[in-house]
């Protein structure tokens, strides 16, 4: 046991920067999920959308505090009733029972929450050994995952947030906001491709966190950011990043019909969602323009 505890002490010692990185990122991720969680309308673990009038309840689910009707909403809810039973049809007082849990900030969804800090928890831990296993044949700079934790935040919390916009619910116009690949470019031109790739798995696999489990988001966020760091990992003019913008936008719309043809999603939005994300491709190239000078100054290190 000592020997286990001095081995222990030895390595949090030489790699304490590392581990305050990764304890700063499960926080600040934390607190971003648990103020998606507190303010979308879910109960038992389920969305509301899970659950209509006439269906047959797979679950029973029980109220665990009691709720009073008020001058906006007449429904009252008695501690320890059941709202709906299993194997039982939801009838519409079962649904505006449900409705006002859903509402309720009382009834935060704690089971929904706990899902999605153990899948953040196990991501970071995954991403942490990733950094330790692999060899860069460089020295990691600490500034370097400080840099992808911020990152990684920033994409996660315009997931959580703009998902709660009703046009942006989908998970195809959810797409037309995610800024991964701008991200990902400048990961790619300051630390090079193999850093910029298995950053896209992690971010790709925090957007499917963060986007409620939609598969075609996280493929699509997936293959955006693979692209576009194989795009300008041999730039050496910052004009040409340009020139990469108007690449990128015509990939992501191209990913994007592709992700809705083997989905069989209909093309109703289409339009509107190829001008999102070719506004966002391009955005990416001016954006890493002008953010790559002040970046190179704050951490100390010069791109190509």
């Amino acid at each position: 046991s000592n020997k286990v505890f001095a081995e222990m002490g030895s390595y949090i010692k030489k790699r304490y920067p590392f581990l305050l990185v990764l304890l700063l990122e499960i926080l600040m991720v934390s607190l971003i999920y648990f103020a998606k969680v507190s303010t979308v309308e879910t109960v038992a673990g389920f969305n509301l959308d899970n659950y209509e009038i006439g269906q047959i309840s797979d679950r029973t689910i029980i109220a665990d505090r009691t709720l009073y009707p008020d001058s906006t909403d007449p429904v009252m809810i008695q501690k320890g009733e059941k709202i709906i039973k299993n194997g039982f049809p939801i009838t519409e007082e079962n649904y505006a029972k449900l409705k006002k849990m859903s509402a309720s900030p009382k009834y935060i969804d704690y089971r929904s929450f706990a899902n999605g800090e153990l899948a953040i928890i196990i991501l970071s831990i995954f991403w942490y050994l990733l950094y330790s296993i692999i060899n860069f044949h460089r020295k990691i700079n600490f500034r370097e995952p400080l840099l992808q934790v911020v990152f990684f935040a920033v994409v996660f919390a315009v997931i959580a947030f703009c998902s709660k916009v009703s046009f942006f619910s989908s998970a195809y116009s959810i797409c037309m906001v995610i800024p991964a690949t701008f991200c990902v470019v400048l990961i790619t031109i300051l630390y090079g491709n193999l850093s910029a790739v298995l950053f896209s798995f992690i971010l790709s696999l925090g957007v499917l966190i963060a986007g409620n489990w939609q598969l075609p988001t996280f493929l699509y966020t997936l293959a955006t950011s693979l692209s576009s760091a194989a795009i300008v990992r041999k730039i050496d003019k910052r004009l040409q990043l340009v020139w990469a913008g108007i690449l990128i936008a015509v990939i992501d719309v191209v990913f994007m019909i592709v992700m809705m043809v083997i989905f069989n999603e209909k093309f109703n939005n289409i339009i509107i969602i190829s001008l999102g994300l070719v506004a966002n491709g391009f955005l990416t190239g001016v954006l890493t323009l002008g953010f790559l000078t002040p970046l190179e100054a704050m951490l100390n290190t010069a791109s190509v």
